[in-house]
């Protein structure tokens, strides 16, 4: 696979540098340069917006009709840098659809129209970048989406769960003060959205757990902070449960735990929180790895003894856990344990 890569990657540059570059080349490459920009490969994005430039002389030199790019191509190329981990990966997927928006004002060409594709991938890129101002530069990308749709009426840019999924994330992600209230307000706007009538935003689990996270990795500096964290995740909690769409799952669990590890004080009112969340994911049989770890870190020794038949810090298989406790997690995945260490859990 490799050398076939490879291979391309000469052709194609072959083909850049001789001008009488046929149809037949730039058809045979297409698929290439798409698998290329969406490898996450070390230098793909930035291979491929160097191709993507070339094809943009080739055509306005009158060299090719056929490099002419259209949407498709554009978006590759933002979704590489969305997927590249670069910190500059915002500002550069931004940047290609500004060139994008210019090139359709310039030709009116429909081909060449940024789709919310075009949108989601320049907003995830900045939701990756992690760099200080990514959430609110993400942000303001969703607000210009939201825009067009509603104000210029362009009906085929409606945001989607993807949309807002992204910017969600970016929140979470990030480390600004604020963040889960950040992360609850898009939440909130979408959900106005949704029960507008806009079918495109229901809320999903990842929604919901992308603000649990955004809870659990609030900065713990700050007693209100971590106060308003513990209270944005309990309503979170409390909307899943509530939703007619999802239901919690091995990752809500898990994350809830570790909010109640980071963000509240050790004492009663914490072992309660605990004890009460490890009771309702027995319950509801979505006990993973995940959460047994996460229950473990933040319970107490006799919590330990009493749920899992062990108070030392030996590790529990979730697989000597009760079957019912595990009943509905989906593809878990197992792992490989001392076997002196698998002690028979305790019913609770």
């Amino acid at each position: 696979m490799e050398q076939c890569r490879s291979i391309y990657s000469m052709v194609f540059i072959y083909c850049s540098f001789f001008l009488n570059c046929s149809s037949f080349f730039f058809l045979l490459l297409q698929p290439f340069f798409s698998h290329r920009a969406n490898s996450g490969e070390q230098g793909a994005a930035e291979r491929s917006e160097e191709i993507l430039a070339r094809m943009e002389q080739l055509y306005n030199d009158g060299l090719s009709e056929d490099a002419k790019p259209n949407v498709k191509d554009y978006n590759a190329v933002i979704d590489a840098w969305s997927k590249s981990g670069l910190e500059e990966a915002g500002d550069k997927a931004e940047q290609i659809l500004d060139r994008m928006q210019e090139l359709y004002d310039q030709t009116g060409d429909i081909n060449l129209k940024p789709n919310v594709r075009s949108y989601n991938s320049a907003i995830n890129a900045w939701a990756k970048s992690r760099t200080k101002d990514s959430p609110e530069r993400a942000e303001r990308l969703l607000l210009k989406l939201k825009e067009l749709y509603d104000v210029e009426r362009q009906l085929d840019l409606q945001p989607d769960i993807h949309s807002f999924a992204s910017v969600v994330n970016a929140w979470a992600r990030s480390l600004a003060y604020g963040k889960a209230e950040r992360a609850q307000k898009i939440y909130k706007y979408m959900m106005e959205l949704y029960q507008a009538g806009n079918r495109q935003v229901r809320p999903n689990i990842v929604i919901y757990n992308s603000i649990m996270n955004a809870c659990a990795y609030t900065n713990g500096d700050d007693m209100l902070e971590q106060r308003r964290a513990i209270e944005i995740a309990s309503e979170t909690f409390r909307d899943i449960e509530q939703s007619p769409f999802c239901h919690p799952d091995p990752i809500t669990y898990g994350t809830f735990l570790k909010v109640i590890a980071t963000q509240m004080p050790a004492g009663e009112a914490r072992e309660k929180a605990v004890e009460a969340v490890f009771r309702k994911c027995c319950k509801d049989g979505q006990v993973s790895e995940m959460v047994l770890r996460q229950f473990q870190s933040c319970a107490t020794s006799e919590q330990c003894l009493k749920f899992l038949g062990n108070s030392g810090p030996d590790i529990v298989s979730v697989e000597v856990l009760p079957a019912e406790w595990r009943r509905n997690v989906i593809e878990r995945k197992t792992h490989s344990y001392n076997t002196s260490l698998r002690k028979k859990a305790a019913p609770y």
